[in-house]
């Protein structure tokens, strides 16, 4: 409606494509993380480890041990590289919610220019002029999603850093790590399915 719409001349197309390219993002990163949390793998080799501890097993077989090290070590730097690209994709998002929201109040702004012309004698037909309240509806109903989004983003992207940061420091990752990619994950899942809704009326729990 907004695309179409002779209200928005100047912006509606942009907006429309900003807004798209803006949920395109929040799909990736949820995708990205939950491929994050996918990566279990030195866990299942942790698990085997003390299985076999418990039989005795590693305390004869050195290759063993030393195949399973190899393995994790291959696994945190294949991690660590998804949580580079997660966070980018995170940052990625950041930055079209804040160009999403400038050309909204543009728009919103080229909306109200339009009733104003209105109220001083430049009459414009019924139809359109119910046309431009509807939009304006829209258009407030799309500005607070974005700004819930933008909390939620910066909150992940600092955890992203965290994350990051132990990672590169410890060659560890911690069970922690693996709870806080599925909540991230289930978490970004239900903010893109509210805002393409246009009901998101919840924040992220911290």
């Amino acid at each position: 409606m907004v695309e179409s719409s002779a209200t928005f001349k100047q912006n509606g197309e942009r907006m429309v494509v900003l807004l798209r390219k803006f949920a395109n993002h929040v799909s990736d990163a949820a995708n990205s993380l939950q491929a994050m949390h996918q990566r279990e793998t030195f866990d299942i080799q942790i698990h085997d480890m003390i299985r076999r501890q418990s039989d005795g097993v590693q305390f004869t077989d050195v290759e063993y041990i030393a195949k399973r090290m190899a393995d994790l070590r291959e696994e945190i730097k294949r991690y660590q590289s998804r949580v580079l690209e997660t966070k980018g994709i995170v940052l990625d998002a950041k930055k079209t919610r804040e160009s999403a929201e400038k050309t909204l109040i543009e728009g919103r702004r080229e909306a109200e220019n339009l009733l104003h012309d209105t109220t001083k004698g430049k009459l414009i037909k019924e139809a359109d002029l119910k046309r431009v309240i509807t939009a304006l509806k829209h258009l407030d109903s799309a500005s607070y999603p974005l700004e819930i989004i933008n909390s939620f983003l910066e909150y992940n992207d600092s955890e992203m850093l965290d994350m990051e940061s132990r990672i590169v420091t410890h060659k560890s990752i911690t069970r922690r790590d693996i709870e806080l990619l599925w909540t991230v994950a289930e978490s970004f899942k239900r903010q893109h399915v509210a805002f393409l809704k246009k009901d998101i009326s919840y924040r992220s729990s911290k």
